[in-house]
């Protein structure tokens, strides 16, 4: 709040009586929603077992300067899968940002699949557990070989097979 005071003056040196006016500034009406920009890539591909440094997002709004998103949910680096994070901003006026995503998939560390020949067959050998299946063909189907340990022997026979481990 400001207050004026007037006065005038004449010819003569009469001064007026004063005249005081109070001037209420209102602050500018905030109804504009922060907006997020994400830092990096909006899907992310991650190691499993390795570490992960969330990139972050930039807020933005009309008005207020110092904005940070709050970020829900939570990357396992152990876990294999895809894990949502979902960042949300809120002004200092209570107006809430739309909420942008981000997408981290968990993806198994690669193994290799060793394997030797020996007299009766093949030899597969293996490191970091991981499961071993077998395929008729490269791209399938795939059926896991139960309780199979490194390192696993198999026959050779006249059908081909293609072994990974998952």
């Amino acid at each position: 709040m400001y207050t004026l005071t007037y006065t005038a003056t004449d010819e003569a040196g009469n001064q007026s009586l004063p005249i005081t006016r109070l001037i209420h500034v209102q602050p500018p009406v905030d109804d504009q929603a922060p907006e997020i920009t994400l830092l990096g890539d909006s899907v992310i591909f991650i190691t499993q077992g390795t570490s992960f440094v969330d990139p972050g997002a930039f807020v933005t709004d009309n008005l207020d300067t110092d904005l940070s998103a709050l970020v829900n949910g939570n990357v396992l680096i152990d876990t294999i899968g895809i894990y949502t994070l979902t960042y949300i901003a809120t002004d200092e006026a209570g107006n809430q940002s739309l909420p942008i995503t981000r997408l981290v998939h968990v993806i198994p560390s690669l193994t290799t699949l060793k394997i030797r020949r020996e007299e009766l067959g093949l030899v597969l050998e293996w490191e970091h557990g991981g499961n071993l299946q077998w395929a008729p063909t490269p791209t399938g189907p795939w059926t896991l070989v139960e309780a199979a340990m490194s390192p696993y022997s198999i026959s050779i026979d006249s059908k081909p097979k293609f072994f990974r481990i998952r």
